[in-house]
């Protein structure tokens, strides 16, 4: 039966939710990417070992969830973007920059086009906005800071 989940994922997805199952909150406005923009800059003011090690984890966790998300800045693609390029700058590793590369990658999969135009949709996947947070500008600067490097938009970096 092809196309069918197997019974047993059929049944955890039909589970949804529950209170004992851990939840991947990998979000810049309340989770793992917001937590490692922090420990990154942390990092870079103390020299703490392990303030690296933990960013690095953050960045770890959006990498793997980079299909999962929606496209925004605040709870999505874009923000984890930004956490990327922010773990890629303070490292100088390479593959962070190239996990960012991966995740505008997944931002085009979403993209529409609208009066001949290439558009990221907002949150809902079926309007666009100009908001920063959760609409088409945020995902801009992020694909404008990959491109073109620069610093975080919104944050004092003092280097």
């Amino acid at each position: 039966m092809r196309g069918r989940p197997h019974p047993r994922r059929r049944r955890r997805l039909a589970q949804g939710a529950r209170a004992d199952r851990p939840h991947r909150l990998n979000f810049w406005c309340h989770g793992a990417s917001g937590i490692g923009t922090f420990l990154i800059r942390l990092w870079r003011a103390t020299g703490e070992a392990r303030f690296r090690e933990y960013a690095e984890r953050a960045a770890h966790a959006v990498h793997r969830d980079r299909a999962r998300l929606g496209p925004s800045t605040c709870h999505g693609a874009a923000g984890n973007g930004e956490l990327l390029l922010d773990v890629a700058d303070a490292t100088g590793e390479r593959r962070y920059r190239q996990w960012a590369a991966q995740t505008a990658a997944c931002l085009h999969a979403r993209a529409t086009v609208r009066e001949g135009l290439l558009l990221i949709p907002d949150d809902t996947l079926r309007e666009v906005s100009a908001a920063y947070n959760l609409g088409l500008a945020g995902v801009l600067d992020f694909l404008l800071r990959l491109e073109h490097g620069g610093n975080r938009a919104w944050l004092v970096d003092t280097d």
